[in-house]
């Protein structure tokens, strides 16, 4: 699973400025709804959007663009809309501002995509001597995820918000994100899935460790618990929400088996039955 990307810059907006400047006086506002059948999804804009394929390719990853408005003056740019292709998919661990560069003004919040909690990035940056903001929403799909960037200048931050809102909402796929039952869980019902996960594996594991004591010879147990325990240890490294769940559980299972294994030391060995000879070495008569 791949590492989620920092926020990006600004994208070459040299070019975008002019661009949408092309755009705007070249084709009339019209809705437009995009099916992209490599990375499986549909697409339903924000009125007023075209297509702008001279953008598609201005960084390796634009796969598509969208332009809305003109250029005021000739130093404002219009809105923008770019969807940008991961490379990966993605997991459920947020965004935390730890991992961004020291200094960073961007802001990080969360948007509602079919139901799942998806980051959002708000990157303020200067195009030419007009501020700007760009809004960047990571979109677990299934077989690789997506960015959906919304660009456009900073005083119009609200109907900046309003575009990705309905950017998004208009974004249909399938995720790698857990869904149970045709329901796709929510932040919270996922939470409450991974500890019901939590506790059934290590009241489970422990219950089985507990009726090994009386069926396997000493050291069994305590070998096993060391190799869950280290197992465990290792899995520490991977930044992942749900490799860290299995790293916890193993690491409870191997230090709460590890007691039992002392545990069955301590307990003496079922005495041999004194008169088990009399049963089966007494003369047959």
């Amino acid at each position: 699973m791949m590492s989620r990307p920092a926020p990006l810059g600004i994208i070459g907006w040299v070019i975008v400025v002019g661009a949408v400047v092309l755009a705007g006086a070249s084709s009339p506002a019209r809705a437009y709804d995009l099916n992209d059948s490599e990375l499986h999804f549909t697409l339903n804009l924000p009125p007023g959007f075209i297509r702008a394929p001279q953008f598609v390719g201005v960084r390796p990853n634009i796969v598509h663009a969208f332009t809305r408005g003109t250029v005021a003056g000739g130093t404002t740019p219009g809105m923008l809309i770019l969807i940008e292709k991961l490379g990966g998919t993605i997991s459920r661990e947020h965004l935390t501002m730890d991992k961004l560069p020291p200094g960073s003004k961007t802001r990080i919040f969360t948007t509602k995509w079919q139901g799942f909690d998806v980051d959002v990035c708000e990157v303020p940056e200067i195009a030419g001597s007009t501020p700007v903001l760009t809004y960047n929403a990571q979109i677990p799909l299934r077989s690789q995820a997506i960015q959906v960037k919304v660009f456009g200048p900073a005083s119009r931050k609200k109907e900046l918000n309003a575009i990705l809102t309905a950017t998004v909402a208009g974004l249909q796929g399938e995720s790698n994100w857990v869904a149970l039952g045709g329901t796709q869980l929510s932040e919270s019902g996922y939470r409450t899935l991974l500890l019901g996960i939590t506790i059934v594996s290590v009241v489970g594991g422990l219950v089985g460790f507990w009726l090994m004591m009386s069926r396997t010879p000493r050291g069994t147990i305590q070998a096993l618990a060391i190799f869950l325990y280290c197992f465990g240890t290792g899995l520490e490294t991977v930044q992942v929400r749900e490799a860290k769940l299995v790293s916890g559980i193993c690491k409870m299972l191997g230090f709460g088996g590890f007691l039992i294994g002392i545990l069955q030391y301590t307990r003496k060995p079922k005495a041999a039955d004194p008169d088990a000879w009399i049963i089966e070495g007494s003369p047959s008569w």
